[in-house]
């Protein structure tokens, strides 16, 4: 909109970039530093369990549309949130009974082996 306002054809390229460099900043919080933060847990804590997690992304997005559109959250999604939830503590609770589960086969490297001397 503002672009068909200008006349001039270097303040058009320079209003183009202002609005490209403004418009990517939110990609900056949406993409970026969640990636960085989803390999930052990758290193510190086992992968499998933090897969479970990822069941998640459909009800923040659902909170987020609620919150910000005003989207009303019909008896369908609100039972799709419950199983999802009921799944994940399930799964959750059942792996932490686990004594498998707390520590995987080959989470720590074993006495002697090269890796111990790595870690």
């Amino acid at each position: 909109m503002i672009v068909k306002r200008v006349e001039h054809p270097s303040i058009v390229l320079q209003v183009s970039a202002w609005q490209l460099v403004i418009g990517s900043l939110p990609l900056l919080v949406g993409a970026a530093f969640p990636t960085a933060g989803w390999y930052w847990l990758v290193q510190r804590h086992d992968v499998g369990r933090l897969s479970l997690f990822l069941f998640l992304v459909p009800i923040f997005g659902l909170a987020i549309a609620t919150l910000t559109f005003g989207e009303r959250v019909g008896p369908l999604e609100g039972l799709g949130v419950f199983a999802t939830l009921a799944g994940i503590a399930l799964i959750a609770i059942d792996s932490w009974h686990t004594p498998e589960a707390r520590d995987p086969a080959g989470a720590r490297p074993r006495e002697g082996t090269r890796q111990e001397a790595a870690v």
